[in-house]
């Protein structure tokens, strides 16, 4: 049975161990997260995933955006989305 988590984790980098730890313990298809606050500049690297994600940026502060986390045992595809809202999609 395949396995979605959503989660507000309010800063990705913060959260990061906790991100870890969700993902080793539930084994998501995909993890999507809200919230991330970060730069385009930053690295957000996990092992054993990718990471589609959207940032948004308040001047030279980040804030909100969002991203999915997707296992890759499972094959997908980012879906292009021509929107300014703050979201992302993949097909699998």
């Amino acid at each position: 049975m395949a396995t979605l988590v959503s989660w507000n984790c309010r800063g990705f980098h913060r959260n990061l161990l906790d991100i870890g730890s969700i993902i080793s313990a539930y084994h998501p298809v995909c993890l999507a997260v809200q919230e991330t606050n970060l730069k385009p500049e930053q690295q957000a690297k996990l092992r054993r995933v990718s990471f589609l994600r959207k940032e948004n940026l308040a001047g030279d502060r980040a804030s909100g955006g969002v991203g999915l986390l997707t296992s890759l045992d499972y094959p997908s595809n980012a879906l292009s989305l021509t929107t300014s809202l703050q979201v992302v999609a993949i097909q699998a």
